[in-house]
């Protein structure tokens, strides 16, 4: 006679099946378009909101010119053909205001 309890015990427990989507930073951001310029190469993202800039734009700050300078890996993410620079630690209104500082200097 078989007892259903004993097999039971024998057997592992069945294996979860890997998630095989992963949501990119990319699908994450909605672009604003105060600073979404067509002729932008680089988006920048910040809680939610994006903003497709100028890397020379950038270069004004010490700080951005070393990091733009430093060679990019190749499997970098990219939002509509870009680097996408994911600044996690950052607020968006603070990048709003870095933003139309950079812009207001032309």
């Amino acid at each position: 006679m078989h007892n259903s309890d004993e097999d039971m015990q024998t057997l592992p427990p069945p294996t979860k099946r890997q998630r095989t989507s992963h949501r990119r930073a990319s699908e994450s951001f909605i672009e604003q378009s105060q600073f979404w310029f067509a002729d932008g190469d680089i988006v920048v993202g910040a809680e939610g909101q994006s903003w497709k800039i100028h890397w020379s734009n950038l270069m004004c700050s010490v700080i951005f010119a070393d990091m733009l300078e430093l060679p990019q890996p190749a499997d970098i993410e990219r939002m509509h053909g870009c680097p996408l620079v994911n600044l996690s630690q950052d607020s968006a209104n603070d990048w709003l205001v870095v933003l139309t500082w950079i812009y207001q200097r032309e």
